[in-house]
């Protein structure tokens, strides 16, 4: 692989939010949004100190589910939408290199958004949330399987175009909730549970809990 070719996906988000300032929106403003959506309410509900945090974490976890999803998945649209996916296609950058440095994109992204959640959430709430190695190991994991979910994502997208893009950008909000980001899953029926805990991202939301002993790490 060639170094110069990956840094190129990010150099082209750079260049993007610097001619569009817009495209911040993702960085700044909207991963700020939802925790302050899910604290407030978090703080109407009261609930004890543990449960708190972890909510907070797991909000956490759901932007680093959506990081490398979400970047990858926009970094075939942008081609898409510019229609300059034959000029991609044609281009040295191979398909590892592209998706290498996508998810590069999205895991700068998620250090910058994970920097501004957890001093927001120490400035304005109080809580110091434990970076623990289970804590970063289950925040890897979670930027691991969000690049799985953003490969299925471009592959509907090729397959069914532009009518399949507001599906594909909801795959990290469903395997979010689906695997228990701020909650237990065992609120669904035994089932589904079962479903549930084949999910990767079920047993990495677990490992943020397990940070207050509120799951354990199978």
């Amino acid at each position: 692989m060639n170094a110069i070719r990956i840094l190129s996906q990010p150099y082209k988000t750079l260049k993007g939010i610097r001619e569009n300032p817009f495209r911040f929106y993702d960085i700044a403003l909207s991963p700020i949004l939802l925790l302050y959506s899910v604290a407030l309410l978090a703080v109407f509900l009261n609930p004890s100190k543990e449960i708190f945090a972890m909510i907070l974490l797991g909000t956490i976890g759901w932007r680093a589910l959506h990081a490398t999803q979400a970047d990858l998945l926009t970094g075939y649209l942008d081609e898409h939408w510019a229609e300059t996916k034959m000029m991609l296609f044609s281009s040295p950058i191979t398909t590892t290199e592209f998706i290498a440095g996508s998810a590069l994109t999205g895991i700068v992204k998620f250090l910058l958004v994970f920097a501004w959640m957890y001093a927001i959430i120490a400035l304005t709430f109080g809580v110091f949330v434990p970076i623990t190695l289970t804590v970063a190991y289950s925040l890897v994991l979670l930027l691991a399987y969000g690049l799985a979910l953003g490969l299925l994502s471009i592959a509907l997208s090729y397959l069914y175009g532009q009518s399949a893009f507001p599906f594909a950008f909801q795959f990290s909000t469903f395997f979010s909730l689906g695997s228990g980001a701020y909650f237990s899953i065992s609120i669904f029926p035994q089932w589904l549970q079962s479903i549930l805990m084949l999910i990767p991202s079920t047993h990495a939301f677990n490992g943020l809990k397990s940070a207050f002993n509120l799951a354990q790490v199978n």
